[in-house]
């Protein structure tokens, strides 16, 4: 198992140097305003919501819009994630190769690196030529939520990497969720 899955510690019972090193970035990673009431989080504001939020969204969608909920909830994420991915894009100063190497390392840390609450994500595979990128989520927020179901139903997470990717990767790309925890698979992918 890799060092980064799981907290490891020493025979007495004490974090090692990783824990140390995780706890101090994650901690300086959140910034608390309680004056101004904010939170930023790598220097955006946030606010934070429970991961049910999703879902409540997504039920009072299907009483307005029926069958089409779903899709308008990938919809708007996908616009979510095409403002994240601009943030990734203007933050990288490098052009040409240099350009892909930088964005695919940020993308990387951002998602495996740093909890979000969408799950233990992993990028499998990101291809700048072919427009696409392969992801697999183990606990994902929104399969835990949704609960069980024939069809993968992670709208609003595939939504909101198929619009990260497409401004990340400067195409048009479309979420493909193969494999959903809701169905009673290990992850979704």
């Amino acid at each position: 198992m890799r060092r980064y899955q799981q907290l490891q510690t020493n025979p007495k019972n004490r974090p090692n140097a990783w824990d140390l090193r995780r706890l101090v970035g994650s901690v300086n990673q959140v910034r608390f305003n309680d004056n101004k009431g904010e939170i930023s989080f790598f220097g955006q504001k946030m606010i934070i919501l429970r991961r049910d939020v999703v879902r409540v969204m997504r039920d009072a969608l299907e009483r307005l819009v029926a069958d089409q909920a779903a899709p308008f909830l990938s919809y708007l994420a996908s616009g979510i994630g095409i403002h994240e991915g601009s943030i990734f894009r203007d933050s990288i100063t490098s052009t040409g190769p240099e350009q892909r190497a930088a964005l695919e390392n940020l993308v990387h840390s951002a998602f495996e690196d740093t909890n979000l609450g969408l799950g233990k994500v992993k990028i499998r595979q990101i291809d700048f030529d072919k427009a696409s990128a392969s992801v697999a989520i183990s606990n994902c927020f929104e399969a835990m939520e949704n609960g069980q179901s024939e069809e993968p139903n992670c709208m609003f997470t595939s939504g909101f990497l198929a619009g990260l990717f497409a401004e990340v990767l400067d195409k048009t790309v479309q979420a493909r969720e193969t494999k959903c925890i809701s169905q009673g698979q290990a992850e979704c992918e």
